[in-house]
């Protein structure tokens, strides 16, 4: 059962959500089997690891566009997860003088030219400009390598 809590100073109100008692059972079994537990555990982290893996191979090649882009020492390796957070900043034109503001236009180039979403850190309070969430888990790796790629270009193509 999913159990929400909602509270305001006058009331105190609990609504409850059941799943159907078929999804329960069936969930209950697949948590209770440790073989499968263990499996799913250990196949996801692989899959985790293969798709950064990815990512990374593919975003080293920003180094090469910018002398004083490293990725090493602007990308957050993640402990667990399926997110990156990874300093763009010099890449954003204007980032330092123009703020957030050129932050939203290399966000709306590569949303336009690369049908790419990436994550503004000011949305995940971030507070320094030029910092974007990538998220690399959430699609097969022939898309994450496209995605990547087509990054890159708006990247190439705004120097």
């Amino acid at each position: 059962m999913y159990v929400v809590f909602f509270k305001d100073t006058a009331t105190t109100e609990i609504y409850t959500f059941p799943y159907t008692t078929l999804f329960r059972s069936a969930l209950c079994d697949v948590m209770e089997d440790n073989d499968w537990m263990d499996w799913f555990v250990k196949e996801n982290a692989r899959r985790l690891k293969s798709q950064y893996d990815c990512l990374v191979e593919e975003l080293k090649v920003l180094n090469e566009l910018n002398d004083d882009f490293d990725l090493d020492r602007r990308m957050v390796t993640p402990a667990s997860g399926m997110f990156v957070f990874i300093d763009l900043s010099p890449f954003v034109q204007g980032a330092a003088a123009d703020g957030p503001a050129s932050e939203t236009s290399f966000w709306n180039d590569v949303y336009d030219e690369a049908k790419l979403v990436l994550t503004p850190g000011r949305d995940c309070e971030m507070n320094i400009v030029g910092w974007y969430r990538i998220c690399f888990a959430s699609v097969p790796r022939e898309t994450l390598t496209t995605g990547i790629r087509r990054l890159v270009d708006v990247i190439r193509a705004r120097r």
